[in-house]
């Protein structure tokens, strides 16, 4: 007997990052399985029992609302989302265990975004990068972890980021050369 399959429930991306992993779907759910011990996997607090908390199976990402996720990105005690409306969503740290909303301004559209042990990063539409912790070490100032700091030199001289990843305290990126060779 064949069996149809529900294309809402097709995995479109994986991540993983210290000892836990994600998979989103065509139909917007997040599901993640693994350590737990700082909120990383947005399902809310466990009982706890035991040091680190994990989850065996996947489960559900709590969503805020009827939202979808279009994309996100695991980090070492953090994950962040991004859902259908554009807006960027946080959790672990010990801080969220359910996803947030990172409060940004509403002229800064994110285009691109990854997590590392101590940071957020995020790229505009406008190709500016934005971090929240401490991957820039130029872009320490008297603000606390939290809050939203462009970083102020051009690390990738004005060429457009294509792609933009990192783990732990590195990142990289993929650039888009618009020179045209001379003749």
């Amino acid at each position: 007997m064949y069996r149809q399959e529900n294309p809402d429930h097709k995995v479109i991306k994986i991540d993983c990052a210290d000892e836990y992993t994600g998979a989103l779907t065509q139909g917007g759910s997040l599901y993640v399985w693994g350590k737990n011990n700082q909120g990383q996997l947005g399902i809310g607090a466990g009982i706890g029992i035991d040091y680190t908390e994990s989850e065996k199976f996947p489960t559900p990402v709590i969503k805020p609302q009827e939202i979808k996720y279009i994309d996100f990105s695991c980090g070492e005690n953090t994950m962040m989302m991004l859902d259908d409306s554009h807006l960027l969503h946080k959790t672990g740290w010990r801080i969220d265990y359910v996803p947030s909303i990172f409060q940004i301004s509403k002229n800064v559209k994110p285009k691109l975004f990854f997590c590392g042990n101590s940071y957020y990063c995020m790229i505009s539409e406008e190709n500016k990068i934005y971090q929240w912790g401490n991957l820039f070490k130029q872009s320490t100032t008297e603000k606390t972890d939290m809050d939203m700091l462009p970083v102020k030199e051009n690390l990738f001289n004005d060429k457009e980021i294509i792609m933009f990843s990192g783990k732990f305290k590195v990142c990289g990126a993929l650039v888009k050369d618009n020179q045209v060779p001379s003749a």
